[in-house]
């Protein structure tokens, strides 16, 4: 797969059903359609699909405020990790924020998600803190990550 195939979107409620259906797969603790819809109607939040062949094949959606900006959820589907989707949406995502004057994105993502942490500071994020069990299910810490813009 070349990222040229894939097809970026709007999330919109016409994706729900598949964007459900994969955090689902992914989550011990998934989003409910209630926060999903949140953010899709939020004026300050950035609500992306990243569509392969007609099927959402991964979702980011980030928020932003007073110039920080927020990964709020990015997530690939299962059957399509490892073909730099997430990489693709984040990089669009930050140019976004960057165009939004913001000056700082921050994010969470669990301590033992070695594979996300990794890609994270690929793209120039840095540890600097821990959200004590932020996530349940199983209960673990998040690792909170910066990136100055």
């Amino acid at each position: 797969m070349a990222v040229e195939e894939l097809v970026i979107e709007q999330m919109g409620s016409r994706h729900l059903d598949e964007v459900l259906a994969i955090e689902r797969k992914s989550y011990s603790t998934p989003w409910s359609v209630l926060s999903f819809k949140n953010e899709i109607y939020n004026p300050y939040s950035i609500a992306l699909v990243a569509m392969l062949g007609g099927a959402v094949a991964g979702y980011i959606i980030a928020s932003y405020r007073l110039g920080e900006g927020h990964i709020l959820n990015v997530t690939v589907h299962p059957g399509h990790t490892r073909k730099k989707i997430g990489t693709y949406l984040l990089d669009l995502v930050m140019d976004m924020l960057r165009q939004r004057q913001c000056t700082v994105i921050y994010l969470e993502v669990r301590a033992s998600n070695l594979g996300a942490r990794r890609l994270y500071e690929r793209l120039g994020f840095r540890e600097v803190g821990r959200r004590k069990f932020y996530y349940a299910d199983p209960f673990e810490d998040a690792v909170l990550m910066t990136l100055d813009l």
